[in-house]
């Protein structure tokens, strides 16, 4: 594992020091913290930038996971709300990577979150920049590497000075404020913070002359702020100007939300179901494919099943196929994953598939059904058990068989938990050490008893079930 870049300043291609997980509505905040971490040197892997042409979104981001050192969860309310946002941090905790949530405002996880990440390492850039959050996050990837033990990152230092750098960090993000006017501010109020420090340490003239300069400073500053809320105003009006002129175009609309033209960002957008989201990518031509519509059925919500029936004309050519993988209760499904069904594989390919399925499970249940009455039947009644083990030719196989069976738990009866047969040879061992004979035989007896008492109410392991062929029988009912 690396956390460095190569000489070029692109990430490895092998496994990277920091997989960022995120919401796709957050990917502007996520890609701003990849850009600091590899400013250091620290190589990250970020979706959708680190997919390859032609590569599957899923499988990428598990191997991603898989070969990182660490995970990053940027924790906001999008975020809590992304399916595919939990899926990467179930995969994180499964594999046992560390996890570390950066919070940009006090918010808790979600109940899907809350049980992955509730002993992670926090990292909160709530009144403090991001930037001055990133060594805590480093110091965590070079202990992981190094293999040496995870210290707490230092807690968040609230500063009038960070909070307002804070306030411009936002503003820059997302107003696209001038970098010019923000440096200006926080040099004012640094000078000004130095200032009031070293007079401090000087006679009670100089703290004066110090502090009347400071006050200065601090009320150019107050000008410099009251001229950025102006600057930030006037591109307020230039950016609804340009939402305007480009709101027409579904895919530019998708880009000022900070969106990629990709079929990674459309499939995430289905799977979270962001109907708004959805809606632009249809209108801008985006296709359905096959991995996409299994998602729409199995983790969508109706409202984007729903604009997904109504808009694409041109289904998926094994629409059936995606669909009749997927794991949906049909007992449970709503009406908008009845008619995905019911398109994809309302049809005679289909039919045909769902029906070869539903005689394949019938044809299994009858043979499970037939073998564990047979088993059943074969079964020794308790009478019967106990004279077989307890004839002549039985204690012998008893006294032969003990030493092996009287130290292994069979799983059928919970391993190391209650076992009638383990039980029933450690009798017979005992009854080897017991000088009186008839006392020895009555010991086995008693094994032998209990032994028999299981087996003659015990239930053949076999699943009987019916329940897949109840739920194929319905989704046969949708279709016929």
């Amino acid at each position: 594992m690396s956390a460095t870049l190569e000489s070029n300043g692109e990430p490895q291609q092998h496994g990277r020091s920091v997989f960022i997980s995120h919401a796709s509505k957050n990917f502007n905040i996520a890609d701003q913290l990849r850009s600091l971490l590899e400013a250091q040197r620290v190589s990250c892997w970020i979706a959708p930038r680190d997919i390859p042409a032609g590569g599957q979104y899923g499988t990428e981001i598990v191997k991603a996971i898989h070969d990182c050192s660490i995970v990053v969860l940027v924790l906001t309310e999008e975020a809590n709300r992304s399916k595919a946002v939990a899926n990467e941090i179930e995969r994180a905790f499964g594999n046992e990577k560390v996890i570390v949530p950066v919070r940009l405002r006090d918010i808790k996880p979600s109940a899907e979150l809350e049980f992955f990440v509730s002993n992670a390492q926090w990292v909160d850039a709530m009144d403090s920049p991001l930037k001055s959050r990133v060594n805590e996050i480093i110091a965590i990837v070079q202990a992981v590497e190094m293999r040496k033990p995870v210290a707490p990152p230092a807690p968040e230092r609230k500063t009038f000075a960070g909070t307002l750098e804070r306030a411009l960090e936002r503003a820059l993000r997302h107003k696209m404020l001038s970098a010019v006017t923000g440096f200006a501010v926080l040099a004012g109020l640094g000078l000004a913070t130095l200032g009031l420090q070293a007079s401090m340490h000087a006679d009670l003239g100089n703290a004066t002359h110090a502090i009347s300069n400071s006050a200065e400073r601090i009320d150019s500053a107050a000008s410099s702020i009251a001229g950025t809320g102006h600057a930030v105003a006037e591109m307020d009006q230039k950016l609804d100007k340009v939402k305007l002129e480009t709101s027409s175009d579904p895919r530019k609309e998708l880009a000022n939300r900070g969106i990629l033209w990709t079929w990674g960002s459309f499939n995430t957008a289905v799977t979270d179901g962001d109907t708004p989201t959805v809606a632009l990518f249809l209108q801008g031509g985006m296709g359905l494919n096959e991995g996409t519509l299994r998602n729409a059925y199995e983790r969508s919500n109706d409202a984007t099943r729903e604009l997904l029936l109504e808009k694409v004309a041109s289904w998926p050519e094994r629409g059936c196929f995606a669909v009749y993988l997927a794991h949906v209760d049909p007992q449970a499904a709503t009406p908008s994953q009845k008619a995905i069904f019911q398109r994809s594989c309302g049809n005679p390919d289909g039919r045909k598939m769902v029906g070869e399925m539903l005689a394949t499970l019938e044809s299994s249940h009858q043979n499970a059904v037939q073998a564990y009455e047979q088993e059943l039947k074969a079964r020794p009644t308790f009478d019967q058990c106990v004279k077989e083990n307890m004839s002549p030719a039985g204690l012998q196989k008893l006294v032969q068989l003990a030493p092996v069976g009287a130290m292994s738990g069979d799983p059928g009866w919970g391993g190391n938990g209650p076992d009638p047969q383990r039980d029933m040879y450690r009798a017979v061992l005992d009854a080897q050490q017991d000088t009186n004979h008839a006392h020895a035989l009555e010991t086995v007896r008693t094994g032998v008893q209990k032994y028999c008492t299981f087996e003659a109410n015990a239930k053949p392991n076999i699943d009987t079930s019916d329940k897949s062929v109840q739920q194929y029988r319905t989704l046969m009912q949708w279709i016929s």
